[in-house]
């Protein structure tokens, strides 16, 4: 007769890399354990929005010019989001809510909110496309947090600027917003 053998010991705990200072708000690993990891802009100590990784040092991703102060179109404004699906495509929401739209109140002065979602090959290391969001009230919006639906080609976007779901078709670049002030979307008022 065999005896069956409980291992109850934990795997041994490593630490992929010492931030210091600087505040992760994003991680996510890729099919072949390659470490991404975001950093919000509004943090005293800011370096990069976005990188990779390697031998337990973060290091710019995909280049270190998108990590540049610069024009909004081909740089990170605020690096919100990240989410590396099955296919080991790279998923950035880049995300800068207009003071209307801003979960932290209206002490900002931009009247005009900046967003796009990145979708970076990790096998390649390219931007393969960038959305813009053009049909999207970006007075108010704050795109916070995303899901990618590869079966149904869309991306699910938290917005509590207007306290909705925004559906972005990947295969048109248009949205759409749900559950618009439903009880989904706001806070309880009774917790």
């Amino acid at each position: 007769m065999l005896a069956q053998v409980n291992d109850t010991t934990a795997p041994k705990l490593e630490v992929a890399a010492a931030l210091g200072p600087y505040r992760p708000i994003g991680v996510s690993a890729s099919s072949n354990n390659r470490l991404f990891v975001s950093f919000p802009k509004q943090a005293k100590n800011y370096q990069y929005a976005l990188t990779e990784i390697i031998n337990g040092k973060p290091v710019p991703y995909p280049n270190e010019e998108w990590n540049l102060e610069g024009k909004e179109n081909s740089h990170f404004v605020n690096v919100q989001d990240i989410f590396v699906d099955t296919e080991d495509n790279l998923w950035v929401l880049d995300s800068k809510p207009s003071a209307a739209g801003s979960i932290f109140g209206k002490d900002e002065k931009s009247n005009q909110g900046q967003f796009k979602l990145l979708k970076i090959n990790t096998n390649t290391n390219q931007i393969e496309h960038i959305y813009r969001f053009d049909d999207l009230d970006k007075t108010k919006s704050g795109l916070n947090d995303m899901r990618i639906d590869h079966k149904r080609n869309l991306a699910y976007l938290s917005d509590p600027g207007q306290a909705a779901i925004i559906i972005l078709d990947l295969k048109t670049g248009l949205t759409r917003k749900a559950l618009t002030g439903s009880r989904f979307t706001l806070a309880d008022p009774d917790v």
